[in-house]
This record gives C-alpha cells, sequence and structure tokens, in this order.
C-alpha cells in the first residue's frame, strides 16, 4: 500500500536531511548512492553506509557535509538502537518487507502485532518501494530485555509474514570492557534504492511503540533465553567433568594428572567470544591441548568441549569443535615451538619426582 508524501522535511535532499535530523535528535549515517560503484572486492557499494566504524560516533553536522561533499549522490539512512532516538531513547524499525511481485502481507502482519491498525500520521514513516518503514522508541531498560542475550539485531517473527523488525543490539565486549551498540541502520527518505524515491509519509514526531508490540518482544525474548538456556543446561548435565578435576588422588597415575592439569590450564585461556577474535580463542585452546601430548581424538574432544561450554559465548557447535581440533593437530605437528612438550609436562609430574630423572630415562629407554 502506498500513501501520499507529508510535509515533514519535504523538499530537502539528503544533506540537508540528515542535518535536520541530527537536530532533532537521531543519528543520521550518510549511504552510498547508486551510482557509487564497487569495492575492493567488486562488491556494490549501493546502499552501505560511508565511513569505518560508522555509527559508533554521533556525527557533526561539519563531518555530515564534508561527506556529502565528497559524494554528492549519497543516501540517508538512520542508527537503529539503545540512544538512537531523541531523549536517549531507542529507536526501532518496523519495515514491511513485501516482495512487489508478490502478495501484500506485510501491512496486516504489521497491525496484528502491533494490535492496532497503523496510522501513518502517528509516527516518524517512510515510504519505500517494497513498503512501510515505521519508526517508534523504546525505553532503554524495556529495550535491554528484549535483546540482550534474546533476540538478533534483525528479527521476523513466526506467523507474521512480510514483517522485518529493526531493534539493533550490543556488540560482545571481554569482561570489563563496556559493549559498543550494533551496527546496524535504516534507510530513509529521500535515498533512491532500485529506481524508487524514498520519501515521507508520517508526521513530525516519533511516537512511543505501542504496550501489544512491547508485549510480544519481550515474550519472544523470554522464549529466545529459556530455549538457549535449556540448551546449555542440558549440554552441561550430560558432560561429566570429574575426569578433569585436579584430584591429589590422582598424583600416581601420570595419564590422570596431565588431563586435570592441562584441563585447569585450558580453563585459564582467554574466552571465546563472538566479535572478539571468538575463533582465534577456540584454535589457541585446541592448539594447548594437542600440543599436551592429549592426541587421542575422544578425549581431546572433551577436553575443547569442556572449554566450550565454560568459556565460549555463545557456544560452538560439534562440528566446528572438530574441524578447529583437526586444524590444531596440522598446526602442532607442523610447528611445535613454543607448546611445552610430553616429556617436559613428565618432569613436572609429581609422582615422576618420586622416582627421579635419571630412573624415568631409564624406563623410557627400556
Amino acid at each position: 500500500m502506498t500513501h501520499p508524501e507529508s510535509e515533514f522535511l519535504k523538499g530537502l535532499d539528503a544533506r540537508d536531511t540528515t542535518l535536520a535530523l541530527l537536530e532533532m535528535g537521531y543519528w543520521p549515517i550518510p549511504i552510498y548512492g547508486e551510482d557509487a560503484g564497487l569495492d575492493a572486492y567488486e562488491r556494490p557499494l549501493s546502499g552501505r553506509p560511508i565511513g569505518l566504524g560508522w555509527g559508533r560516533a554521533r556525527h557533526t553536522p561539519a563531518d555530515l557535509s564534508e561527506t556529502f561533499r565528497r559524494n554528492p549522490s549519497a543516501g540517508a539512512a538512520l542508527g537503529i538502537g539503545i540512544g538512537r532516538a531523541p531523549g536517549g531513547r531507542c529507536l526501532v524499525d518496523f519495515e514491511v518487507d513485501d516482495d512487489p511481485a508478490g502478495p501484500a502481507l506485510g501491512d496486516d502482519s504489521r497491525d496484528r502485532f502491533l494490535g492496532e491498525p497503523l496510522d501513518v500520521r502517528s509516527t516518524l514513516a517512510v515510504q519505500s518501494r517494497r513498503g512501510i518503514r515505521s519508526l517508534f522508541s523504546i525505553d532503554s531498560r524495556t529495550w535491554l530485555a528484549i535483546v540482550d542475550g534474546a533476540l538478533k539485531s534483525v528479527v521476523h517473527p513466526a506467523d507474521h509474514p512480510g514483517l522485518e523488525i529493526r531493534l539493533g543490539g550490543l556488540d560482545p565486549a571481554p569482561e570489563g570492557l563496556a559493549r559498543l551498540p550494533k551496527q546496524v541502520c535504516s534507510t530513509v527518505a529521500p535515498t533512491v534504492r532500485a529506481g524508487f524515491r524514498r520519501y515521507w509519509i508520517g508526521g513530525d514526531q516519533i511516537t512511543p511503540l505501542p504496550q501489544p508490540a512491547i508485549d510480544r518482544l519481550l515474550a519472544m525474548a523470554d522464549a529466545a533465553r529459556k530455549a538457549k538456556m535449556t540448551a546449555a543446561e542440558a549440554a552441561l548435565a550430560a558432560f561429566d567433568e570429574s575426569i578433569f578435576e585436579d584430584d591429589p588422588a590422582k598424583k600416581d597415575d601420570f595419564e590422570a594428572w596431565r588431563l586435570a592439569k592441562v584441563a585447569k590450564y585450558v580453563l585459564a585461556l582467554p574466552a571465546s567470544i563472538e566479535g572478539c577474535r571468538g575463533s582465534d580463542a577456540l584454535f589457541r585452546a585446541a592448539c594447548v591441548i594437542t600440543a599436551r601430548g592429549i592426541v587421542d581424538r575422544p578425549t581431546a574432544l572433551l577436553l575443547l568441549q569442556l572449554y566450550n561450554l565454560r568459556k565460549a559465548s555463545p557456544t560452538w557447535s560439534a562440528a566446528e569443535l572438530e574441524h578447529k581440533l583437526d586444524d590444531a593437530l596440522a598446526t602442532v605437528t607442523a610447528d611445535p615451538a613454543g607448546f611445552a612438550p610430553l616429556a617436559k609436562l613428565r618432569d613436572w609430574w609429581p609422582g615422576g619426582k618420586k622416582k627421579g630423572r635419571k630412573a624415568r630415562k631409564e624406563e623410557e629407554a627400556a
């Protein structure tokens, strides 16, 4: 369904639109125009935000003007998520994303999710080729309850075909460091995409998201958290960690002692956190395991799974753990420098110290 253009920011080009939105308290983001060409990997630049680290810091009038001077055909977008709406509130986008060649289902899905038919004049809204983008605000506490550890930055609710909800999110960060908002934006007027010039159809003020929609998002978040917790709890319940406990009774059994020591060392390694070189951290754990003589595949996988359950966020799949272990075996075999060899571990073994190094060497030679 298409609507007539409103008077809001009517007649302004993309540069003046972003400057006006900035003054109102939003986070405008310049995006490449349709004639922007290709990047270094021969991928189209059109529609992508301009600059590295876009959306991390709020633009100033000066750098917005400079960006549009360098990119005259650039379009406009708004940052989505925490602190992106006036007054420090959170900005969310309800987008009707119908296929122009298919049935129009998004308007009905959006109205059902909102709990009432949308009056496009009640909030900021943009007409695009595929449907209407309606912008709403949420307070930060409710937004955190919805997205933190639960819903993704962009969701497509079940039983609501043609509806896409852009919420934004927070990137994971190591303990002690501040978490940064995820880089999520929504294209607004007067940007041209696929030959269609987007235009404003709503009012001049953003409105809070209706309570029925908030209740549905909170219910979706609770369901997502329960599903994740159930999977994690099941994995931990089925995992027998007793074989890795540092029990003094194991000091006379080198293999049991080694398992406990390697497990203790692995759990002291940096965590594997998505977005913070988590794959490298998992690979390091796999290398430590194999370099310390744990070459029995089932045992090595058990140790890596222990690290996965205790230190990874989110956890890795079984196939990913096996792949990482294969890479570690190849790496440690090719270049073992920097890893503690098995012989050195035997020197650290309390049970071995009783026999003396000379006696142990004679045993190994025999």
